[in-house]
């Protein structure tokens, strides 16, 4: 189950409309939390860590969004080794050169890979990423199954694995 960060936390401001959302460090040990109180409410002896692993990730949809507007300075500027340094630079380079459907193909199997391990370090606080909140049930028994199920129903889950 996915759930974007913004379900945990918006803001309006009394000047916009706009809704403005950041990831927490404290979601996983929150939602770890909130789900072992939903457990004991229910009477369970079973704890969140044994039913679940926790994680927050990026959306993948089009990694380039994380680094598209880097530029050859913000880069260099990364605590990352000069080979990652390397891809970045060269990933802006395919993009302007390859035909989209290249670049995706060629994205999925450079790219991707990085950013799963390092997006921490590239998304900044104005990033427009989206953060998803990754909830992923260790077994799959009925009770986790429907533990799972109402937890997605809580919120505004853009997947759910059954």
């Amino acid at each position: 189950m996915l759930v974007k960060i913004h379900s945990f936390v918006d803001v309006i401001t009394n000047s916009s409309t706009i809704i403005y959302t950041q990831f927490k460090e404290s979601a996983i040990q929150d939602s770890y939390e909130m789900i072992n109180e939903i457990l004991k409410l229910g009477g369970s002896d079973k704890k969140a860590e044994d039913l679940f692993d926790i994680s927050i990730y990026p959306c993948l949809d089009n990694v380039y969004d994380i680094i598209g507007d880097m530029d050859e300075e913000e880069i260099d500027d990364l605590d990352i080794s000069e080979e990652d340094k390397k891809l970045l630079l060269l990933s802006h380079t395919k993009y302007d050169e390859m035909e989209y459907d290249d670049y995706m193909e060629w994205q999925e199997e450079n790219l991707t890979p990085f950013i799963l391990e390092n997006w921490k370090l590239i998304a900044d606080e104005d990033s427009e990423q989206d953060i998803y909140l990754s909830i992923v049930a260790k077994d799959t028994s009925k009770s986790t199954k429907d533990l799972g199920d109402m937890i997605c129903n809580m919120f505004d889950c853009e997947e759910g694995y059954n």
